[in-house]
């Protein structure tokens, strides 16, 4: 994987993270995903880079790399970080939680990325729902985000930038949106219940 000192102009794979859901331009219809770990010290363990390969997404093929498993399995209190084009999809939301769930030598479990997964299907935004509230952090690309990866928005055309940027807090904000509308849920739910609690209250006086 490129340093971030290293990568101005980004290679095929990094433009397609970079572009994905910018007004404008032809968005893939792969999902393109970079993993990094890291020790409990900071220090980078493991990166890679996958691609969906029909008809085994991009998450599932990292899960399954032998590589993968095993920096996971023999360090602890270390940090993943999930930077894709697509947010995951309910399959993969759920599978990517339980992977959370069951290595608890995982401090720190981040999924960033460009563009939400078709974000009115309401089994994907339960999938990042549950995916936070398992403890995944969930978010948007951001200008320190990009420069992780070895993407350095500074050496692009305003235009380009604006682009990027405005893409990136239109995904920020949406992101927002699906997990607000959990916590809105769950509050309704709770009122409904204090309210039912009451009415039976009552008419035991």
């Amino acid at each position: 994987m490129a340093s971030v000192t290293e990568l101005r102009t980004p290679d095929d794979f990094l433009a397609e993270l970079l572009w994905t859901g910018v007004t404008g331009r032809t968005w893939p219809n792969r999902t393109f995903l970079i993993v990094s770990i890291k020790a409990k010290d900071g220090k980078p363990i493991f990166g890679k880079r996958f691609k969906n390969r029909y008809p085994e997404h991009a998450e599932i093929i990292m899960l399954r790399n032998s590589n993968f498993s095993d920096v996971v399995e023999k360090n602890h209190d270390i940090d993943i970080t999930l930077t894709l084009n697509y947010s995951p999809c309910s399959s993969c939301a759920c599978i990517l939680k339980e992977f959370y769930v069951n290595n608890s030598n995982i401090k720190c479990f981040t999924i960033q990325f460009s563009f939400i997964y078709y974000k009115e299907d309401m089994k994907n935004k339960t999938g990042l729902q549950n995916l936070e509230e398992a403890g995944v952090t969930l978010q948007a690309m951001n200008a320190e985000s990009w420069r992780e990866v070895g993407i350095d928005l500074e050496s692009f055309t305003p235009e380009d930038k604006e682009k990027i940027n405005k893409r990136d807090k239109d995904t920020a904000n949406d992101l927002n949106e699906v997990l607000s509308s959990k916590q809105d849920q769950d509050a309704s739910v709770d009122e409904l219940s204090s309210q039912l609690n009451a009415k039976l209250r009552a008419k035991e006086t």
